[in-house]
């Protein structure tokens, strides 16, 4: 049976340092390999060519939720879907 790693993660940020992470996680996309630590837990692996992008976002109550899923084989056993574009704007 294959041994699982887990990560989780969660504390309030201000929105510069939201961006310092964004551009960190591009670093490793750029590298194809990451490394997620904080004070308890490490975990390292790389990235696969191809990745399934889902993005999720709701508003209710004032409060905005943005979920973003980024999901990979170690083997690609995925195909690009050309046909469905996602625009992000400002």
């Amino acid at each position: 049976m294959a041994k699982e790693l887990k990560f989780e993660y969660k504390s309030l940020q201000d929105v510069n340092s939201i961006q310092d992470y964004f551009k960190a996680l591009l670093t490793c996309f750029e590298n194809k390999h990451m490394v997620l630590s904080s004070a308890n837990k490490t975990v390292e692996f790389p990235i696969g060519e191809l990745i399934e992008l889902g993005i999720k976002a709701k508003k209710k109550d004032g409060e905005v939720k943005i979920t973003i899923k980024l999901e990979w084989k170690d083997k690609n056993t995925l195909s690009i879907d050309k046909e469905d574009k996602l625009n992000i704007s400002s």
